[in-house]
């Protein structure tokens, strides 16, 4: 299996189009979403995509970190 991890700040608008944009090519990948902005949840923004798996850091911990 294949595991696609986007790490995800602030711009949840651009996150979501790429999401609907490229869902096509993720069958059988396994799809992480890690939001690194403490002070925002994007479940609600993610409550289309059934499969993703979505992981919010307590803190940003920057792109190094967060992947």
């Amino acid at each position: 299996m294949i595991s696609i991890v986007i790490p995800s700040y602030k711009n949840h608008a651009l996150l979501v189009a790429n999401l609907k944009k490229n869902s096509k090519y993720f069958k059988d990948h396994e799809v992480i979403i890690v939001n690194d902005d403490p002070t925002e949840s994007i479940k609600d923004v993610l409550s289309e995509f059934n499969a993703i798996i979505l992981i919010e850091n307590g803190q940003n911990l920057g792109f190094a970190g967060t992947v």
